[in-house]
């Protein structure tokens, strides 16, 4: 009973404790480095352009707002103040390294420019006894070979912490972050170099997944590496992955066919939104994100009626849906 008592005890004073330590300078929260990803892609380069030349084109009022809360929030990476381009950049430029691409970071007139005009978090939490929710996003847009692309990443998580607050800083930071600088190098990837992974490191995931996605947490890592693969080969599994029991597999997978362009599940996608299944908000967020992702006529028009749709709505819902598709449009 006393074990129960103050286990429900503990968030009330851990937001009691977090409010104290705001008059302190508030939270520090250290981000870990990403690891890069281990697979090699295979295939024929198809540019040579592999000079990386990132610029920060965020608003000044951006700049100043990284991540906003009721306490201040201080991101620092190797022990110093996060900052989220230079984040962005390496790891970005490492994870296309890892993948076999031979990236370098450099200013130079034959350099590919990426132009980030977004990267942030939102934060939100109702109560002491609720999940500390984050919305990570990045907006970058990239000069292709073909001309300029837009490439958006947007990752939700949510954890209530219990005894201490660093127990979010991993599943509601490091990883969020981790996982956009890995989506963008996907979509660079896939609209610039078009390497991929190839079949059997489709099979191998999959099979993986099958058998751990039920009790290992992070199995969803392994969701989104199909997603990043470049290879429709992992289309089908995913669309069956969209309907799966455990939270972050779920999203991994819907938000995975917007990565991988998969438009013949453009109608999937819609009935995901719409609550055809599962009517939960991250559902249909992620479902919305993965239209966007599909960057055709049709998926943009979606986009278009659902903001003009929701432009009057000032719930909390429709706010958090209007600024993601703000992202796209």
């Amino acid at each position: 009973m006393f074990k129960t008592f103050a286990a429900r005890l503990a968030p009330a004073m851990l937001v009691v404790s977090m409010l104290a330590g705001c008059a302190a300078g508030g939270l520090t929260i250290p981000i870990k480095d990403p690891v890069p990803s281990e697979h090699k892609f295979s295939g024929e380069v198809r540019s040579k352009q592999n000079q990386l030349n990132f610029v920060d084109n965020r608003p000044a009022s951006d700049k100043a707002s990284f991540s906003t809360w009721i306490v201040p929030m201080n991101f620092v990476a190797k022990g110093k103040p996060l900052d989220p381009v230079a984040f962005v950049a390496e790891h970005t430029t490492k994870e296309l390294a890892a993948r076999g691409i031979p990236a370098t970071q450099g200013a130079s007139e034959q350099a590919m420019e990426i132009s980030i005009s977004k990267v942030g978090i939102d934060n939100h939490r109702a109560s002491g006894f609720s999940p500390m929710v984050t919305l990570t996003f990045l907006v970058a847009d990239v000069a292709t070979p073909a001309g300029k692309k837009r490439m958006t990443a947007y990752v939700k998580r949510a954890k209530v912490p219990v005894w201490a607050f660093d127990e979010l800083n991993d599943p509601c930071y490091s990883e969020p972050l981790s996982l956009i600088t890995k989506e963008l190098a996907a979509k660079i990837n896939r609209e610039v170099y078009g390497l991929k992974s190839d079949d059997a490191e489709i099979d191998r995931l999959v099979a993986k997944i099958n058998a751990e996605a039920a009790t290992n947490p992070l199995s969803y890592f392994d969701v989104y590496q199909l997603g990043f693969s470049n290879n429709p080969r992992a289309v089908e599994p995913l669309v069956k992955l969209t309907s799966h029991s455990q939270e972050y597999v779920r999203l991994a997978a819907i938000s995975s066919l917007g990565i991988l362009k998969a438009t013949s599940q453009q109608k999937l996608l819609e009935n995901l939104y719409n609550g055809i299944g599962a009517d939960i908000w991250q559902d249909r967020a992620i479902a919305l994100k993965a239209i966007g992702d599909l960057d055709t006529p049709d998926s943009k028009a979606f986009l278009q009626t659902e903001f003009d749709r929701l432009k009057d709505k000032n719930d909390r819902g429709a706010v958090w849906t209007k600024k993601l598709i703000a992202l796209y449009l």
